[in-house]
């Protein structure tokens, strides 16, 4: 008898505590709040991304985070739901996406001018463009952060920020999990065996090695196994200079 509620109660557990694992982003864990002040949440009427803030009227995120209509970020964000007095929504006024983005897989990187200047503090603070790093060498062991899914198996979006380490992996090993696409252009992040990845919803989000940012998501497999793609930043360092000194702000977006 006690024997078979033990076992009704590990099942009833297994169902309702969603598989009882910690499967943050996927794999890692939710950061301290606003530790990381530079990393922004990007949302539309459909989609949610992730974005890191490039002085103080610049995000950088993922080309195909783009939808026609009113897009705004949250600077300052842990739990999107519960905002604190200092977190601060603002309206992105110009959509720029890489000239040479044509909806592949390619140059998928985009600046949004934003219409208001964010006033710098402790909780809101850009990453420095002199801060991008040319090359990763596989190996290197990396971190990637957003409000992306965080459960294996469904799309549920995170409401609080989270983060995970992810290793870099070989050309040769992201080019069998990427056999269509030219890998020389990516940057592949994450180990199968470890089945640490990045999650519906955490499109535009920084990966940072060291003290440096590498690369923005890009996306991830069909199959939703590890290694995660993503955009490597330092290959767009002079459009995003000259878009951040030249960019303006559009009466319609």
């Amino acid at each position: 008898m006690k024997m078979g509620l033990l076992i009704f109660i590990y099942v009833a557990c297994f169902i309702l505590c969603g598989y009882a694992e910690t499967e943050d982003i996927i794999g890692g864990d939710v950061v301290q709040p606003h530790s990381l002040p530079y990393v922004v949440y990007v949302k539309s009427q459909y989609k949610r991304c992730g974005g890191i803030l490039l002085g103080s009227d610049y995000v950088l995120t993922a080309a195909h985070c783009r939808e026609e209509g009113k897009m705004t970020v949250l600077l300052s964000a842990h739990n999107v739901m519960t905002r604190k007095y200092f977190t601060l929504e603002v309206e992105v006024c110009n959509k720029i996406p890489h000239p040479s983005y044509n909806d592949s897989d390619y140059n998928d990187i985009m600046l949004l001018k934003l219409k208001k200047t964010a006033v710098l503090n402790r909780y809101i603070s850009p990453w420095p463009i002199t801060q991008i790093k040319s090359s990763v060498i596989p190996g290197v062991v990396c971190t990637v952060a957003g409000w992306g899914a965080f459960q294996r198996y469904n799309d549920k979006p995170s409401l609080l920020l989270r983060k995970v380490d992810l290793k870099v992996v070989s050309t040769e090993t992201c080019s069998k999990a990427y056999p269509k696409i030219d890998v020389n252009n990516f940057i592949c992040a994450g180990e199968e065996k470890e089945d640490k990845r990045t999650g519906e919803g955490d499109s535009g989000g920084p990966l940072f090695c060291g003290a440096y940012l590498s690369g923005i998501v890009q996306g991830g497999r069909p199959n939703r196994k590890p290694p995660s793609l993503f955009t490597k930043v330092s290959t767009y360092g002079s459009w995003i200079n000259h878009i951040m000194k030249n960019g303006k702000c559009k009466l319609y977006t």
